[in-house]
């Protein structure tokens, strides 16, 4: 099945699309960060202004049979990703800082700090956490660079220097687009990738895949 919010000017809900029932409404909430695992679809609610108090990360069964979702955490939360039963995100109400949250908790207050720099684009393998980060100073980000994360060990390394967009894993290598501005300006603009069996920093550029001036994908 595929699953999408479908936003109208009004209201909002969180779709199902299948060739025998074709698009149906899982349900009525403008969700966003949807994520499968297994039974159940994750999603956030991040209201700026009002029914702020609804803020979190929630969980709905995907076969349909539940009508109002469960707060698995009451924090903000952006870039979403599953990994051995918990659930990763960038907290928005931490800076964007990375953290975990068991994906059976019901209305907890916040996950545990993973990382203290800011993250995005976070992405999982089912056995490690890939994210961009960026180090801030007072809030605006001065430094940035590609880690993962490993639960297994609880170790954070560096994959490369480069700052990188849209991450994606395909067997030993981790894909980005490359915006780091120290970077592209040495090496150029273009899709970039590392090798994602690193223990340890990397401190030093991946390899250009594909050049594009000015990124334009």
């Amino acid at each position: 099945k595929i699953y999408y919010q479908s936003s109208g000017l009004l209201s909002g809900s969180i779709k199902r699309y299948d060739e025998t029932n074709k698009a149906s409404v899982l349900i009525s909430e403008a969700g966003e960060w949807l994520t499968v695992d297994g039974g159940y679809l994750y999603y956030a609610i991040n209201n700026l202004l009002f029914n702020k108090e609804l803020n979190g990360i929630y969980r709905i069964k995907t076969d349909g049979t539940e009508s109002e979702a469960v707060r698995v955490v009451k924090t903000r939360a952006e870039y979403i990703a599953l990994c051995d039963g918990k659930i990763y995100y960038s907290n928005l109400d931490d800076q964007g800082r990375l953290y975990a949250v068991s994906a059976s908790s019901t209305e907890a207050e916040t996950g545990t700090l993973i990382s203290e720099e800011k993250c995005s684009y976070v992405i999982s393998d089912g056995t490690n956490i890939y994210f961009n980060s960026a180090k801030t100073v007072g809030g605006v980000p001065v430094a940035a660079a590609i880690r993962k994360y490993m639960p297994s060990t609880g170790k954070n390394v560096k994959l490369t220097v480069d700052s990188g967009k849209y991450l994606t894993k395909y067997e030993n290598f981790l894909y980005y687009i490359n915006d780091d501005v120290l970077t592209t300006s040495l090496f150029g603009d273009g899709i970039y990738r590392v090798s994602a069996l690193s223990s340890d920093d990397v401190n030093a550029s991946g390899m250009k895949i594909v050049s594009c001036e000015d990124n334009g994908y």
